[in-house]
């Protein structure tokens, strides 16, 4: 059964201290669960914050496949977004969403098109592992 809320909010860290043109990471569905948007961190904001983003997904892990572009499916192509800035959510709005059965693993990629803006936090625990979770999904340890 689809669960029925129709918006949540799962967090992950916003210290930031690491930046990237892109991140992977891994998502278990707990539930069924279509997901039609993402939250990221980056210091850009007013006329450096319009920039492009790209989100590809793959089945499974993306562990061994950081570098095969083979394997990713594309969600989102040059898509335009204006960045918060430090501390504030940068919200990408997929064109589509991504559907998950109940126990589907699924590997996401977001990366800023040529600028190395996107931040992260280094963690201690292994890639792969449950980093956050709640009663609809869990988010994995991935790179940056």
């Amino acid at each position: 059964q689809k669960n029925e809320r129709t918006e949540f909010f799962l967090d992950s860290l916003w210290s930031g201290g690491l930046k990237s043109s892109g991140t992977m990471f891994g998502l278990v569905a707990k539930q069924d669960i279509d997901i039609t948007a993402f939250d990221f961190h980056t210091t850009l904001k007013g006329n450096e914050g319009f920039q492009y983003i790209e989100v590809y997904e793959k089945d499974g892990s993306h562990i061994g496949s950081e570098q095969n572009e083979a394997s990713w499916r594309t969600v989102a192509h040059n898509l335009p977004i204006e960045s918060k800035g430090r501390g504030e959510a940068t919200r990408i709005q997929l064109p589509s969403k991504i559907q998950m059965k109940r126990g589907e693993t699924k590997s996401i990629y977001l990366t800023l098109k040529g600028i190395e803006e996107l931040r992260y936090t280094a963690v201690m625990q292994r890639m792969g592992s449950v980093f956050s979770e709640n009663d609809d999904l869990q988010i994995l340890v991935g790179s940056g």
